[in-house]
């Protein structure tokens, strides 16, 4: 996916269960951003020091967070990358995280966010499936 001026490259093994009901068993996600030629490996799970402390703070495990969809938003001339993180399902306050980047391929912080925040809900709304536990 190409978001801004950054690539992103989503690695993630997984092996397909055999029914629609069953998460699919997945390795650790990594993604690679290349922005100006330089390439930065994350391994995944990767979220703002806020949305970590408030996922551990409601019971989430955040090791147990996968990448099932993303996408990209944009607005006045500002572009986010969008990874959006479930444990698979359910309504649980830990079910799901998400984490945007900047037009460079760097995580926002909290601190930043409003700044992004048209273009976050653009890009919410456009957001697509990518291989991972949820079943196909």
């Amino acid at each position: 996916m190409t978001c801004g001026e950054a690539q992103y490259k989503l690695v993630s093994m997984c092996k397909k269960s055999n029914d629609s009901m069953t998460l699919n068993e997945c390795r650790s996600q990594t993604l690679e951003i290349t922005h100006n030629n330089i390439v930065r490996k994350v391994k995944l799970p990767e979220l703002s020091k806020f949305s970590a402390r408030l996922y551990q703070k409601v019971g989430g495990n955040i090791n147990e967070l996968y990448v099932t969809q993303w996408g990209c938003g944009h607005s006045d001339k500002i572009n986010v990358a969008i990874l959006y993180y479930s444990i698979g399902g359910g309504s649980a306050p830990y079910a799901d995280s998400s984490a945007m980047y900047a037009a460079t391929g760097v995580l926002i912080e909290d601190e930043k966010f409003e700044k992004y925040r048209n273009a976050t809900r653009d890009g919410l709304g456009h957001l697509k499936s990518v291989r991972s536990i949820m079943p196909d």
